[in-house]
């Protein structure tokens, strides 16, 4: 355990062009934690 790190999950979706499913799958990636700020006014909520 690091305290100046974090693990975030990502998950990705692929679908085709008519909108089925192809392909999907998580990943873990460590990160090192910064100071938080403010989300920019496009980051989606």
């Amino acid at each position: 355990s690091r305290p100046d790190r974090g693990i975030i999950t990502v998950e990705t979706r692929a679908h085709n062009q008519d909108g089925k499913l192809m392909m999907s799958f998580r990943r873990s990636v460590m990160v090192a934690k910064g100071p938080a700020g403010e989300a920019a006014a496009d980051t989606p909520k």
